[in-house]
């Protein structure tokens, strides 16, 4: 009888190290709830006007460099175009003075000529001095002109570099016309409808950038102790079952986000939280949605 109350004792003794231990193992992992958050982005028009064609809707997926939103440009279009007449005109001016200058530069060389026979036959008194004279008016006449062409064609020159650089800059303003989506992600929200007029700085839509996602949970000082930089950690969806996801610690709070008015208590010091961020994989985070519950698991 002896004997078997001692084997008895021995077995619940066996038991009780044995949920005792499982109890341990339980306590070592970390368990804290979570929302799923990411970077937003907010798509906002430089410049006013009426938009034309929105590309998009809520809860759309869009790329990088994808067209969302066109706005009215017909003015900048004109300013364009008689930019362009305007550079096709200087050209043709430029043209019929580099043909005015090519004869006029004939016809100096002509007058060269002609001035230095009519010096020599002048020594010679072959002609009047009033015929040289005469000659050397129309070789000067001949350079002032060839001055005068080299000059319009300089000025034509720089109204060129003006008119390229009011095409750059209407170019440029013609860019901001066009919202191009500067990340991959899913639309959130939609502010606008077609033909409706919009002013600098509106927000015509919020993006969310889906290799952004994560956690952020807060956890006491003794159990962020435990914890190192990219550790691997487990996140689970509320409410849905099999669904657990990987994710890591990126970053830890170096200051505690709940801290008293004054001085604290050893006692009190406990309750003190830190955030802790965590980067989700990328594996099945299509089912992942921002707002969403987790808990993530140490």
């Amino acid at each position: 009888m002896r004997l078997l109350m001692k084997k008895s004792i021995l077995v619940t003794l066996s038991m009780l190290l044995i949920i005792t231990g499982c109890a341990k193992n339980d306590q070592g992992k970390i368990r804290a709830a979570g929302v799923i958050d990411g970077d937003i982005i907010e798509i906002k028009s430089m410049i006013n006007g009426k938009i034309n064609n929105i590309n998009f809707v809520e809860g759309q997926d869009v790329n990088k460099g994808d067209t969302l939103v066109k706005i009215n440009c017909e003015k900048i279009l004109n300013n364009l175009e008689e930019l362009r007449i305007q550079e096709q005109e200087i050209e043709i001016n430029k043209q019929r003075l580099k043909e005015k200058l090519k004869l006029s530069k004939a016809r100096i060389d002509y007058l060269e000529i002609q001035t230095a026979r009519f010096q020599r036959l002048n020594k010679d008194a072959a002609v009047s001095g009033e015929k040289f004279e005469s000659m050397k008016l129309k070789l000067l006449e001949a350079k002032t002109t060839k001055y005068d062409i080299t000059k319009q064609l300089s000025v034509l020159k720089l109204t060129q570099k003006k008119i390229q650089n009011k095409n750059r800059y209407f170019t440029l303003l013609l860019e901001d016309h066009v919202l191009i989506s500067p990340i991959s992600g899913i639309v959130l929200e939609s502010y606008n409808i077609v033909g409706e007029t919009i002013f600098p700085r509106d927000n015509l839509a919020d993006i969310l950038d889906i290799n952004s996602l994560f956690v952020e949970v807060f956890l006491e000082e003794g159990e962020m102790s435990k914890l190192v930089i990219n550790q691997t950690v487990n996140i689970f969806i509320d409410g849905l079952e099999n669904q657990e996801i990987q994710g890591k610690i990126i970053k830890f709070g170096k200051k505690a986000e709940f801290s008293p008015k004054y001085i604290v208590s050893e006692q009190e010091r406990k309750s003190l939280l830190y955030p802790v961020k965590i980067q989700l994989s990328k594996k099945n985070i299509d089912v992942l949605k921002v707002g969403m519950p987790v808990t993530v698991e140490f």
